[in-house]
């Protein structure tokens, strides 16, 4: 499949920020100073990594937000997360993809947690699940072996969500039911990680026809002990209470896609699209 080389930013501004565009192999390796990594990972496909920078909410945590359009201008991928990427208190991801078909792949975000922690970490989350088709027939499935949403520590799935083979199907067209899922939520216990040592991460995977479109919520926490905590740079940043230590703003997209170097092609800096606008809202029923 080919990629239409933009990226829209879709940016909700606490004060002035920066767009930028840069080669893949001059981005240094994912820090968490504001930065995650989208991946959008189709079969048959090259997998699209984004490096993006998110904006600083007044609560403290980071929100990263924005979309991928198909070659024909069309929605392929759009995310809308809030991140505490800092395990004082809890560490947290918390927020949605809204995913257009035709699509067969995964999409995942994977935040950088600083301090880390070198000890073990309780983890409690919760996820939903809603489609809607343009026609009757498999709205949304999953294959086997993979899983509707998943919260991952270190690369490695720590809880699945929506495991599948499994396939959601409307008589008619609209929009499905919801469907939900909760793990280490009280009253139960947490899921325990032994440690974190690089990054937390939600992933979502699925089977869309052309037609079809699906909203997949969700939301990880991340408790952890402070006597195991080790920052990731040489002087600890001042820890306040439920916020977390500030650092510089700004966005920036990186996208390597199907011609980056090393992968076949030519490694041209991708050049905005220019065009910028409020956040999609999420679809409601009907």
């Amino acid at each position: 499949m080919e990629w239409k080389r933009t990226i829209r930013l879709l940016v909700a501004f606490l004060g002035t920020s920066m767009v930028g565009f840069c080669p893949v192999e001059d981005e240094p390796p994912v820090r968490s100073e504001h930065r995650a990594r989208v991946v959008i990972d189709q079969v048959e496909s090259v997998p699209l990594i984004l490096t993006v920078h998110g904006q600083r909410n007044k609560d403290g945590r980071i929100r990263f937000i924005g979309s991928v359009d198909r070659e024909d201008g069309a929605l392929l991928v759009h995310w809308d997360l809030l991140c505490d990427p800092n395990p004082h208190g809890s560490a947290s991801i918390d927020g949605l993809f809204e995913i257009v078909g035709p699509f067969e792949g995964s999409v995942r975000l994977d935040l950088p947690i600083d301090p880390l922690v070198e000890g073990p970490v309780a983890l409690r989350t919760s996820s939903s699940l809603r489609a809607r088709s343009d026609a009757g027939g498999v709205t949304f499935a999953v294959g086997p072996g993979e899983c509707a949403w998943a919260a991952l520590i270190d690369g490695r799935a720590s809880v699945r969500h929506g495991r599948g083979p499994f396939a959601i199907e409307r008589p008619t067209a609209g929009v499905t039911g919801t469907r939900s899922w909760s793990t280490g939520e009280a009253p139960d216990e947490p899921i325990v990680v032994k440690a974190v040592r690089d990054t937390m991460s939600v992933r979502t995977a699925c089977m869309l026809e052309a037609g079809s479109s699906a909203i997949l919520t969700g939301r990880v926490q991340l408790f952890g002990d402070p006597a195991n905590f080790v920052f990731r740079e040489d002087v600890a940043p001042e820890l306040v209470e439920s916020t977390i230590p500030r650092r510089s703003n700004g966005i920036t997209i990186v996208v390597p896609g199907a011609g980056a170097r090393g992968q076949g092609g030519s490694g041209q800096i991708n050049k905005p699209s220019g065009v910028v606008r409020p956040s999609r809202p999420s679809k409601s029923d009907g």
